[in-house]
């Protein structure tokens, strides 16, 4: 699991990357939910391996669990978790 620290005040970019995961398979769909929800999530960006949000808000201390949920083209779905600690930068 990777981890991040993201400034409240800034929008940043975040990608996950499927290609070690996929075995052949392509990236059809995908979801970004966070926990807590303080967060605000943009649409996904979706290629064949890649998916890309823009995350900004949050909450000064608050530790983000942000999930990347994608579907294939062979109706397979995987999850990657990201932590993303909000503080100052």
């Amino acid at each position: 699991m990777e981890a991040f620290i993201k400034d409240p005040n800034s929008i940043k970019d975040y990608t996950w990357d499927w290609t070690s995961d996929l075995g052949g398979d392509t990236v059809l769909a995908a979801q970004v939910t966070a926990s807590p929800s303080d967060l605000t999530i943009s649409a996904p960006t979706i290629t064949s391996t890649h998916v890309s949000v823009n995350i900004s808000g949050g909450v000064l201390g608050v530790k983000y669990r942000v999930t990347c949920r994608v579907s294939t083209n062979n109706s397979r779905t995987f999850d990657k978790l990201i932590t993303i600690l909000c503080q100052e930068e």
